[in-house]
């Protein structure tokens, strides 16, 4: 007896499935599965009608409706692993007739769809047929067969296969199937695979482009043995050597004339579309669905293998009109094709938002359709061009444009408003809240008013901590299971089990990626965020996930991936949290955060300089993953915790977490995790004379030299800091956002190094390689473009360095706004108010919002760090000059003495003044009046104004 009733008796092989598919599931929920398994015993020894007549029976045996085959759950799963582990027809692939095989991999898909946890396990042999049949295929189109080859000797008399049908019909399910593969999976695509899928695709459009119709091309008369190559021809000289034993021969239409669409000169640049082009064939309409869709993944998951189809404006040209076809499959996957380079090509911004403006308006009438196939998520490729398109230029977002134009963002708040609240009814609208939640994170990241609209939809917040709470839970009883039982339980047959993600995973990403757009708001981060308590919910998710990653670290790679993306996403939140002007700050403090980042920071798993939790089996499961973000964040924390902070927290910071753990990331292989290092190192600096001799101290080349006087050996040193900025400096691409960031911090670094006192100005002006990188910098103009891009930022933060070189550190706190060298009586005669900056973060321009200079939306707070030319100067340090008894005043100004007309500058600064002249620096900074950024300009003045003083004095 079984669930469904009894025991049904074994009909004959010969038994014809009717549509009564509870019957059906009767065959499928046997224990024996005794009916199966009679089918597929010896199936390749039977004769080809016999094994047409027993595939036909267990595809339909197999055909059962989805909610059926939900019911029998794991029934379903095991006949399907006995199907594929009796049927050995994929052994036999070169010897079975093409019918044979192509019902065979009808059921193989058939299968794999409605089963995806079961991959069939012969996939390369599958791959190898494939090449093929597309080698016959492209043989019986160039007009010639292949009938002394061993795959189709047997069969070359046959009408129907002779004609192509049969093939055609094969390599469309072979398609569908590495489709479903990659849906699941990101197996392994070798270049020639690649290079087969481009072979369908110019022969399917080199026989139907002849039918294109576009009213600004003309057809132009040519001689055959004239007509140009197709674009695959040239670029299959790429993939020649790979193809040693199957040439790629391009195939022309067989007429006296054709479109020569490379005649119409800026026919690529139109953003006309033109009519569709009919195919009427529907087997090769589904092998070019099916190959757009499949080219476009495989490009995707290997960016570094060269895109040969979007290069060809003849394809361009033809896919395009296909986005006014009927056939909604074919109108996707020209859409996803289209979009591919929009969204992974490194194309101007110009061409990005002309390409955009033809797809923007058929995505958004993908919404619209009542079924779309499970390769297209509008919703996914909205949200990656909004990103995209964040990156460049977040105030003008087309995509962002496009939707507040339309009636669409009304429909998309009322959809996530309603998904959110039913998401837990059925998959469908859990997958919908996922996608809207995503998207609404996109739209918000860089919109106030956005970010007002979606966080004032009611209970967001409370069914956002309810989800974090729900997953915390589920993972500290998934932890409790993993320390209950032994590691050998862990394996199946000596192989260890590989976790998929919890079932919640998503979904929290989901809501923490919308959780960064709302805590970048101001008023966000004082009103609802606080009122919500949800510092203790991130600290909790954050311990819990890395406890996880301490303990069930041979979980599996998909099961930590999306872990460890949780707990970069969690750190990201909490740096947001831990700016200044945040009211959230105290109360992430409260929840010792520190001892987390400091665990993170002495994990050898994060910092392979550190012997801490050191595993290298721990490691060896980690590898291939990404953790950079997770360092990255750790780091930006300390980063916000450190601005504007007095010298006793800088002091006590590095009493929990040392100098030489932070230093240990200076050189980490991610420039994000570097750039957040020395902007960290900038923020403790600033305005530190402890910090500055620990860092000076960290970099020292210690020597032992005998004294001649007492016989001893001393030990003596000098820095090699600067050398290593310069070396550092020398290395970065300024191209890249992350190293030019990483390039400015470096400058401030040494801003403040040269702020402390006359030894270290002196220091820094004898570093020839820093003076000539600075020259670098300044010389660069917009008609004289090098290195460094004539880059603002970097331009202001070398005139600062400049400046505090100048600056006289012997001042008093009571004068040393006034420009050096002058009495205050005489400053009062220019606007002076322009002396020592901390060069820190903690110079940011207060005028200006600290939310609207974030530089991309994958980031947390990014606070405006270029100083402020007027009115900045008193950083935190500076204004405590008296308690901390920082800087030292050796000509003993009295500050209570007001009358500073007879402090004058001292030698050593005319002489820095002098050497700064000499080397061509005086002129550089007057070229730099002239420059087109308002804060170079006015810096550069005051500094020239300040040069022309000091140089009258010599």
């Amino acid at each position: 007896m079984n669930v469904l009733g009894e025991e049904p008796a074994s009909p004959r092989i010969d038994f014809r499935f009717g549509d009564d598919q509870f019957l059906n599931a009767q065959y499928l929920v046997d224990v024996d599965l005794k009916f199966i398994c009679e089918l597929t015993d010896d199936l390749q020894q039977k004769d080809p009608t016999e094994q047409h007549k027993r595939l036909d029976t267990l595809f339909s045996l197999m055909d059962i409706d989805d909610l059926l085959r939900e019911e029998i759950g794991m029934d379903y799963s095991r006949a399907v692993c006995n199907i594929y582990k009796n049927i050995r027809l994929c052994d036999s692939l070169k010897e079975n007739d093409l019918t044979t095989n192509l019902k065979f991999i009808k059921l193989i898909n058939l299968c794999f769809n409605k089963c995806p946890t079961q991959s069939y396990p012969e996939v390369h042999l599958l791959r190898e047929y494939f090449l093929k049949v597309v080698d016959y295929f492209k043989a019986f189109s160039n007009g010639g067969s292949m009938q002394n080859d061993e795959l189709f000797s047997r069969v070359a008399d046959d009408a129907d296969i002779y004609n192509g049908m049969t093939s055609k019909l094969l390599i469309s399910e072979l398609l569908f199937y590495f489709l479903l593969d990659m849906k699941n999976k990101q197996p392994d695509i070798d270049i020639l695979f690649k290079a087969y899928i481009e072979d369908l695709v110019f022969l399917l459009v080199n026989k139907y482009i002849h039918n294109l119709n576009f009213k600004y091309s003309v057809k132009v008369k040519l001689p055959w043995n004239k007509i140009s190559k197709t674009p695959r021809s040239r670029a299959s000289s790429s993939t020649s050597s790979l193809q040693q034993n199957t040439p790629v021969t391009s195939v022309e239409p067989r007429c006296s004339y054709k479109y020569e669409l490379s005649s119409n000169k800026g026919i690529a640049l139109t953003n006309a579309i033109p009519n569709p082009v009919m195919i009427n064939n529907v087997v090769e309409r589904s092998i070019l669905v099916r190959s757009l869709v499949l080219y476009t993944t495989i490009c995707t998951d290997n960016p570094e293998y060269p895109s040969i189809l979007w290069a060809s404006p003849h394809i361009m040209l033809f896919v395009s009109s296909l986005l006014k076809h009927p056939d909604i499959e074919l109108s996707l996957a020209a859409l996803l094709f289209l979009v591919h380079p929009i969204i992974h090509s490194k194309n101007i911004y110009k061409n990005n938002k002309q390409s955009l403006s033809k797809c923007l308006p058929y995505l958004f009438q993908s919404l619209d359709y009542d079924y779309i196939p499970f390769w297209f998520d509008p919703f996914k490729i909205l949200t990656k061009l909004m990103d995209l398109f964040n990156e460049e230029d977040p105030s003008n977002n087309p995509v962002t444009i496009y939707i507040e134009n339309s009636n669409s963002y009304e429909a998309f708040l009322d959809l996530l408003s309603i998904s959110i609240s039913h998401r837990s009814e059925n998959e469908y609208m859990s997958e919908t809240a996922i996608r809207m939640i995503q998207l609404w994170a996109s739209l918000a990241s860089f919109d106030e008013r956005t970010r007002c609209t979606v966080i004032g939809i009611p209970n967001i917040l409370t069914r956002l901590g309810k989800d974090i709470n729900s997953h915390i839970d589920l993972l500290t009883e998934f932890t409790q299971y993993y320390l209950s039982i032994s590691s050998t339980q862990l394996d199946i047959e000596g192989i260890p089990r590989n976790y998929p993600p919890f079932y919640d995973s998503r979904l929290v990403l989901a809501w923490l990626q919308l959780l960064k757009s709302f805590s970048r708001s101001v008023t966000a981060l004082r009103t609802k965020l606080q009122k919500a308590h949800l510092t203790e919910t991130l600290t909790k998710l954050l311990n819990a996930s890395y406890k996880l990653t301490q303990i069930a670290y041979n979980a599996g790679g998909d099961f930590l991936k999306k872990e460890l993306e949780i707990i970069g996403l969690t750190l990201g939140n909490i740096c947001n949290f831990m700016v200044e002007f945040s009211s959230l700050q105290a109360s992430v403090l409260q929840t010792d955060i520190l001892a987390t980042i400091k665990e993170i920071l002495y994990d050898n798993l994060f910092n392979p300089h550190s012997e801490t939790n050191m595993n290298h089996e721990r490691a060896n499961a980690f590898k291939g993953l990404n953790l950079e973000d997770i360092k990255t964040y750790s780091l930006w924390v300390l980063r916000h915790l450190m601005y504007n902070s007095q010298n006793a927290e800088k002091m006590k910071l590095l009493e929990r977490i040392p100098f030489d753990i932070i230093l240990d990331f200076i050189n980490d292989p991610s420039w994000p995790v570097q750039e957040q290092c020395f902007q960290l190192l900038r923020n403790l600096t600033c305005n530190s004379r402890k910090v500055v001799n620990l860092l000076l101290e960290k970099f020292k080349y210690v020597d032992y030299k005998t004294n001649p006087i007492t016989g001893m050996n001393e030990q003596i040193g000098s820095t090699y800091l600067f050398e290593y900025l310069a070396r550092k400096m020398r290395l970065l691409d300024i191209r890249n956002k992350t190293q030019r960031k990483t390039l400015e911090a470096i400058l401030y670094i040494i801003n403040n190094i040269a702020a402390v006192n006359e030894n270290k100005k002196k220091l820094v002006v004898e570093q020839n390689e820093i003076l000539d990188i600075l020259k670098d910098i300044l010389s660069e103009s917009s008609q004289n473009l090098t290195k460094y891009g004539n880059d603002s930022e970097l331009k202001l933060a070398s005139l600062w360095v400049l400046n505090n070189l100048l600056w006289n550190s012997s001042l008093s706190t009571y004068t040393q706004y006034v420009l050096e060298g002058y009495s205050a009586t005489a400053g009062n005669n220019y606007n002076t108010n322009n002396s020592r900056n901390s060069s820190s973060e903690e110079s940011i321009n207060t005028s200006s919002n600290p939310l609207n200079t974030v530089d991309d939306e994958s980031k947390p707070f990014e606070e405006q760090i270029s100083p402020s030319p007027e009115g900045q100067q008193r950083s935190a340090g500076e204004k405590r000059v008296s308690e901390d008894k920082e800087f030292i005043h050796p000509y003993g100004t009295d500050p209570s003495n007001n009358n500073t007309s007879s402090v004058h500058a001292n030698d050593s600064t005319v002489e820095r003044c002098k050497r700064l002249s000499d080397i061509g620096l005086y002129a550089l900074v007057k070229q730099n009046i002239f420059d087109e950024s308002l804060d170079v300009r006015e810096k550069a003045r005051t500094l020239l104004y300040h040069m022309d003083l000091l140089l009258k004095t010599t």
